[in-house]
C-alpha cells in the first residue's frame, strides 16, 4: 500500500510542477527528481507531459495555429 501512496504523491508532485512552470524549468525539475531518474515508466510520462506543455505554449503564442498535432515516436 505504501508503494501506491508513494506513486500517487509523485504523480501529484509532477502535476503541480507541470501546471506551474515553463518548459525550461520543467526540464531542470525533472532532471533533479530521483524518482523519475529511477523509473523508465515515469520518464515516458514526463516526455508526454513535455509534449502537452510544448503544444500549450505554442498555442498561447499563436492561437491561429491548427489544433491538431500528431507526435510520432521512433
Amino acid at each position: 500500500m505504501e508503494r501506491g501512496l508513494e506513486r500517487t504523491n509523485l504523480a501529484l508532485h509532477l502535476a503541480d510542477i507541470f501546471r506551474s512552470l515553463t518548459s525550461q524549468r520543467l526540464d531542470v525539475a525533472f532532471k533533479t527528481m530521483q524518482e523519475i531518474q529511477r523509473s523508465k515508466a515515469d520518464k515516458v510520462v514526463v516526455i508526454e507531459m513535455f509534449h502537452v506543455k510544448s503544444y500549450e505554449e505554442t498555442y498561447m503564442l499563436d492561437k491561429s495555429y491548427p489544433t491538431t498535432v500528431r507526435i510520432f515516436h521512433v
